[in-house]
């Protein structure tokens, strides 16, 4: 995947992700949290777009992010990924070995 300019608006659906975002100085960016999401701690006053297996697409296109990031270890965290990428969105899948 190429993005045409630097993601602003950055939705992480697996928690990892949102303190490795954070720990690049780049938690302002993120725009909504999963459920399970507890740290950072200043995400809890993110929005909440459902669980990482089953976020609500209409809940994340309304965070209109320019970037989503899912770990691909799990099979059927790729329905919801192929749903988002149907609407138009970038999702970046990561499978860390």
């Amino acid at each position: 995947m190429t993005l045409e300019k630097p993601a602003m608006r950055i939705i992480a659906l697996y928690g990892a992700y949102n303190e490795i975002i954070a720990a690049m100085g780049l938690e302002s960016r993120l725009v909504a949290r999963t459920k399970a999401d507890k740290t950072p701690p200043s995400i809890l006053s993110k929005p909440s777009i459902g669980t990482h297996m089953r976020p609500n697409v209409e809940l994340v296109l309304g965070r209109r992010p320019d970037l989503i990031v899912q770990e691909g270890a799990r099979r059927q965290a790729m329905m919801p990924v192929n749903q988002l990428r149907n609407q138009g969105l970038n999702v970046a899948v990561f499978s860390p070995s």
